[in-house]
């Protein structure tokens, strides 16, 4: 009997050992994917983005006949400044007359898109969120000859970032044929004080 009693004091204590293990683990998990889907939550919400025109308080000087393409960027976003290297990287395309609209923006990022031909405007995001109800970026709209609106919405259908190249200039191609392009919802980075206080109540990405 006391072999038998021996190898079952053995199996309980086995099980505090391995309820032990599993809270360490549990405790781990919580650690590191609790903090990671809170910083990821955005890229799996659809911003609300302008759903008209956007006036460019500015003239774009352009031919009347021109069609034109609007950059909505902000520099405080890791989605836009990937949008905003490319752009500088491209610089503008001579299918379309090209402004971007930097949200709290700096000069000197400014000058250089302004130096690559492209019509910029630092812009404030709570106006821009009063007048169109524009709370997420990066996104960029098409208007064609008559200013009227052919899209607006995502530079992918990732919704923020893509490796396979912007939608851009493809879709102001597709535009310019007659083939209409459906908007896609944007999935970057939100803009409004609103809309930053709901995605990230601890402050832990965005100030506000």
């Amino acid at each position: 009997m006391k072999p038998t009693t021996r190898v079952s004091n053995q199996k309980a204590r086995r099980v505090p050992c391995r309820l032990a293990l599993w809270g360490v683990f549990a405790v781990w998990a919580i650690l590191v994917f609790v903090p990671i889907g809170y910083l990821m939550s955005e890229h799996y919400v659809v911003l609300p983005v302008a759903e008209e025109r956007i006036e460019f308080a500015h003239s774009i000087p352009t031919e009347a006949s021109a069609w034109k393409i609007l950059h909505v960027l902000g520099e405080d976003c890791k989605c836009s400044r990937d949008v905003l290297a490319y752009l500088e990287e491209r610089g503008i395309s001579s299918a379309a007359s090209e402004a971007i609209l930097l949200l709290g923006g700096k000069l000197e990022t400014k000058l250089s898109l302004e130096s690559r031909g492209f019509i910029v405007e630092i812009s404030d995001a709570e106006e821009l969120c009063v007048s169109y109800g524009s709370e997420g970026v990066p996104y960029f709209q098409i208007s064609d000859e008559t200013n009227v609106m052919r899209y607006s919405g995502a530079y992918s259908k990732m919704g923020y970032s893509t490796t396979r190249g912007y939608l851009d200039l493809k879709n102001l191609e597709l535009a310019k044929q007659g083939i209409e392009t459906p908007n896609l919802p944007v999935l970057g980075c939100a803009t409004s004080r609103r809309l930053r206080g709901a995605l990230d109540p601890l402050a832990l990405k965005y100030d506000f």
